[in-house]
């Protein structure tokens, strides 16, 4: 979000909502507590699944602009065929997986 600033806590204080001293190659906290520190996650993985289901919904919106109604199928089909060329296993958050179940009958009747 805009105006929003991003922690710098390392994955561990985050986690456990803990101050962080943010040093490195380790920070004081995991040092006093003994937990190894896994630092900062990449930033470009925390938006990745929210940028993947708009994506999707955008190309899915994009098919359905000029589709009749006995063409749903293949509408369906080709979202399908979209997130197997993405790979099912970006699929991690409960939204994702959700648009991968909604379309695994598909996927599965074209694995055939």
């Amino acid at each position: 979000m805009v105006g929003v600033s991003t922690s710098k806590r390392c994955d561990n204080c985050r986690k456990r909502k803990k101050k962080c001293g943010e040093q490195r190659p380790s920070c004081a906290e995991c040092i006093r507590s003994g937990w190894g520190c896994p630092g900062l996650a990449h930033e470009h993985l925390r938006f990745q699944s929210e940028t993947l289901c708009a994506s999707l919904l955008l190309q899915m919106c994009e098919l359905a602009v000029n589709v009749d109604k006995g063409k749903w199928g293949d509408l369906a089909r080709g979202t399908a065929q979209l997130i197997q060329a993405r790979g099912v296993y970006r699929y991690t958050d409960p939204f994702d997986l959700g648009i991968l179940e909604s379309q695994l009958s598909y996927i599965v009747c074209d694995s055939f």
